[in-house]
């Protein structure tokens, strides 16, 4: 079996990525179905242009769920925009009090500030959420489908 070596037990990311139109999609969908008849998986897409939907014949979005009739594979698209948003919900006073602490801005800088997008933060928060998954362990293995090689690269 080609895929032989990614049922490594230590192994737990696998990351496809590259320009666009290449078959990572194709690739990384193929590679989490073959890996989900022994490993319990999950396929995380990063793609802002979110084809696993389409590929699976399934709506996936950005919540965890089963992929088709499968125990062991589920799925999940990536909103990065989405992610701030609960990153920042979850942490807005610690954020608020460092601000305040570290900086001469006023209250309605600082909400400002916290309402702002950030240049490069869809590639942080998306390796934040792929992070995040892994360290909850729910899955064996963790298939990356990223978005074409400009993003992939800074995330």
């Amino acid at each position: 079996m080609a895929l032989a070596g990614l049922g490594n037990n230590d192994l737990k990311l696998i990351v496809f990525g590259g320009k666009g139109g290449v078959g990572k999609t194709s690739c990384a969908i193929a590679t989490a179905m073959a890996l989900s008849e022994n490993f319990k998986t999950l396929l995380i897409s990063t793609d802002p242009a979110h084809s696993i939907s389409d590929c699976l014949e399934q709506q996936i979005g950005f919540k965890v769920v089963k992929v088709g009739d499968s125990d062991n594979l589920s799925a999940i698209e990536v909103v990065a925009d989405e992610a701030f948003s609960k990153f920042i919900a979850e942490h807005r006073n610690e954020l608020k009090k460092l601000l305040e602490t570290s900086t001469n801005l006023d209250n309605e800088d600082i909400s400002e500030m916290l309402t702002l997008s950030i240049p490069g933060i869809d590639e942080v928060m998306s390796f934040k959420t792929i992070i995040d998954f892994i360290e909850e362990g729910e899955f064996d293995k963790y298939v990356v489908d990223t978005a074409p090689t400009g993003h992939a690269l800074r995330l």
